[in-house]
């Protein structure tokens, strides 16, 4: 599976941490929480439905590492933060470095 997604991040300390320790699997941990916006992205991924939310410019997203899964949330115009899709790390074929804005 190839997961191209590039964000702006937001350095302010993650409010959401206590939601996402939820949606953790038993003996999972987390890595690390990243929270931004998406940025454009080609449009051949604009075409693809199941992920079309996150190919929408200026999107607001929460990236989570954790040492099992990458999980990704959307965030709603109530703050309010909600799982998109969970993505086991042995899934990933290959992972590419970008700039972040």
């Amino acid at each position: 599976m190839r997961l191209f997604c590039s964000i702006r991040q937001n350095t302010k300390t993650p409010w959401f941490q206590d939601r996402v320790k939820k949606d953790l699997e038993p003996n999972e941990q987390l890595v690390d929480i990243i929270a931004g916006r998406t940025a454009p992205t080609n449009w051949e991924m604009k075409l693809l439905p199941e992920i079309s939310w996150l190919t929408k410019e200026n999107m607001p997203m929460v990236l989570v590492i954790t040492d099992q899964r990458l999980l990704l949330y959307k965030q709603q115009m109530s703050l309010e933060i909600q799982l998109a899709i969970g993505i086991h790390r042995s899934d990933i074929a290959e992972c590419q470095k970008s700039t972040v804005y």
